[in-house]
């Protein structure tokens, strides 16, 4: 069973700082907040504070908060302000979330939830209404939400945890009682309700929209606005940026960031990562990867694909079927590495040719990690038509790919935060110019649109999946 393991993914840049500063529940009790243009913003709140934009078009802007910038006594370690047009139209916030902040007790989390409501009900000058539990045809874990409506604008609160759930279950046949996991606390404030709203299952945009607002042709765009890594023949899809930040949540993060061009933009990687177990430092398996996404598919009405080296597309069901649980088991070792990674054969007998090292037929190693990248990509190369075949019908599908790979095989620029290991990302496009594949990674600025030649692309590709809309 193939068990890539996808590490940490860290992103690591700053802009300058601007100047001023201050409290904005003011300004958000009147409203008058979200007529200021994004300059005037700046100016007069920004204190000193560190902010960098998460993406080229610049359609979110994070600020590391020192603790000046506060709304009220509501002061969080950082702030997302989503732009509209020249104003800002909402902030998203994230007051806790477990990758970032380590785990908390029962007791410390519903503290901290507590906290955050008192702070919100004074400094936006009405009280939280809700509270209770999602069920489970609403939310894949057990999230809690709080509104705020008012005059001047509105606000939400999720807080989200796992396990937990002994005493309510007690002698309930078959009853779960796993330990309490904190997860994430997170806020959103806009003008009205509409400012705030994320999309979920019933929002699920259909592919024929996406194809029509979502791909971007190079030949129809100004040479000055391309992106400088691709010719006029490229064509990628246009996918919202998701920052993992400094987590191992590349998986998450890719995840959440399909979900956002589907139209889920409310399954942020938050979400995802308390349904995939993702360690913070240590990222996700490929195994607990498909579990999740197997659950993930169901409930938000997508399918799931693997599709293979030779280009074959294989269905995932919701639940592991029969056939799947039986191709997990091999007569030997070396049997369980050659139908996992069959061009481990070919590479071998090249190998032998060239003098050169084979690779163990081993389950604890790791092929991609032990190869010679001259010799893979001699040994991978009957693949590449294939694989870029595949690319070119979901791109033009509207679809995208999850893109799992091992790193440190070939150099890529911009230069990457993570070097080596096992890595997630998504491949959005293809330029038939320069034979080479558009992928993009969770890590902001200058990751968005990246290409590299189809031979290496498909040398270093560990598994491919696709996440697919049902509407």
């Amino acid at each position: 069973m193939r068990k890539l393991f996808i590490t940490a993914c860290t992103a690591l840049f700053t802009l300058p700082a601007a100047y001023a500063g201050g409290d904005m529940a003011a300004d958000i009790r009147s409203g008058s907040f979200w007529s200021m243009s994004q300059d005037a913003v700046t100016n007069k709140y920004f204190v000193g504070e560190m902010y960098s934009w998460l993406d080229d078009a610049k359609s979110q802007i994070r600020i590391h908060n020192r603790g000046n910038l506060k709304v009220g006594a509501f002061s969080p370690e950082v702030y997302m302000f989503n732009t509209s047009g020249d104003n800002f139209g909402s902030i998203s916030i994230i007051v806790y979330n477990k990758g970032d902040n380590g785990p908390l007790s029962q007791q410390a989390f519903d503290s901290k939830v507590e906290q955050t409501i008192s702070a919100l009900n004074d400094a936006l000058g009405v009280k939280a209404t809700g509270g209770k539990k999602a069920g489970k045809k609403d939310s894949p874990i057990a999230e809690r939400t709080w509104r705020w409506t008012w005059e001047g604008g509105a606000a939400a609160m999720e807080a989200a945890s796992t396990g937990g759930d002994a005493k309510a279950s007690k002698g309930k046949k078959g009853a779960s009682s796993a330990p309490f996991e904190s997860e994430y606390i997170r806020v959103r404030i806009g003008a009205n309700a509409e400012a705030i709203a994320t999309g979920g299952a019933k929002d699920t945009a259909r592919r024929a929209d996406i194809k029509k607002n979502c791909i971007r042709r190079a030949a129809s765009m100004p040479e000055s606005e391309r992106p400088r890594c691709v010719s006029a023949k490229a064509v990628w899809l246009d996918v919202p940026m998701v920052d993992q930040g400094d987590k191992g949540y590349c998986l998450p993060a890719t995840v959440s960031r399909i979900f956002s061009l589907y139209g889920m933009d409310g399954v942020d990687m938050h979400t995802i990562a308390a349904m995939c177990d993702s360690s913070a430092s240590q990222g996700t398996t490929t195994e607990s990867m498909v579990k999740a996404l197997r659950s993930i598919a169901s409930k938000y009405h997508v399918k799931l694909f693997r599709i293979t080296d030779e280009g074959k597309v294989i269905p995932i069901a919701s639940k592991e079927t029969k056939k799947e649980r039986e191709s997990k088991f091999f007569a030997s070792p070396e049997a369980a590495v050659l139908g996992t990674y069959p061009w481990v054969a070919e590479y071998n007998k090249l190998a032998s040719r060239e003098g050169k090292p084979g690779i163990p037929l081993r389950t604890d190693v790791n092929p991609l990690e032990v190869a010679d990248p001259d010799l893979l990509l001699k040994a991978r190369n009957k693949g590449v038509k294939k694989f870029m075949d595949v690319v070119k019908k979901n791109v033009d599908a509207g679809v995208p790919l999850f893109w799992c790979v091992t790193l440190g095989l070939y150099p890529e620029e911009p230069a990457l935060p993570q070097s080596r290991g096992g890595h997630m990302r998504l491949i959005i496009g293809y330029d038939e110019g320069k034979k080479t594949i558009i992928y993009s990674d969770s890590w902001g600025v200058g990751h968005e649109v990246k290409a590299m030649d189809v031979a290496k692309a498909a040398a270093m590709t560990a598994d491919r999946f696709a996440l697919k809309s049902s509407r």
